[in-house]
């Protein structure tokens, strides 16, 4: 018997039924064949906004993940409804709960130039971009403002509403990323 023959089978074994990867574009297709946003699979996956776009965009992401991908339903109209009014409710009620302070320390600490991803429709972008990038920030404590730059354009926006619509990557844009 050789050496990694038995390997190489069981390669293309596993193959017939595990999924093959996607890439980011192909990813958010499948969201859109099933009429679902990346908030949506984020809600029902019980994972965050952020984590859900990180696994969109990595071509690399573990097979489980596909798996997931794959089982979420195609929901109808009223369905759709019903679950995005589930998640503005929940959303709603963890807003009432939280102290002032509390949602001022929501918004993670971030650096200026960092990368900024949008999960919920705004006036700079829609849910999903992730082509933003803070641009500056002023004030102090709970008063913090920051002023987030997408190509439909800039804007300030409170802790609160910077929590709501946005999250950091983490990347800093190098100077020539900038707009």
């Amino acid at each position: 018997m050789q050496p990694g023959k038995n390997e190489a089978e069981d390669r293309r074994r596993v193959t017939t039924w595990h999924p093959r990867a996607l890439s980011k574009a192909e990813f958010h297709a499948v969201l859109r064949e099933k009429r679902l946003s990346l908030s949506d699979a984020a809600f029902l996956w019980g994972v965050s906004t952020a984590t859900a776009c990180r696994l969109a965009a990595n071509p690399a992401r573990p097979a489980h993940w596909l798996f997931a991908l794959a089982a979420l339903p195609r929901l109808q109209a009223t369905e759709l409804r019903a679950l995005r009014a589930e998640r503005k409710r929940l959303q709603q009620s963890a807003q009432v709960t939280s102290r002032p302070e509390a949602q001022a320390a929501a918004v993670p600490s971030i650096e200026l130039h960092e990368s900024i991803a949008c999960h919920a429709l705004c006036g700079l972008a829609e849910e999903g971009d992730a082509d933003g990038y803070l641009k500056g920030m002023r004030g102090i404590g709970a008063d913090v403002e920051y002023l987030v730059c997408f190509p439909a354009g800039e804007d300030w926006f409170t802790s609160a509403l910077f929590d709501h619509y946005f999250y950091a990557t983490g990347r800093i844009l190098a100077p020539e990323e900038r707009r």
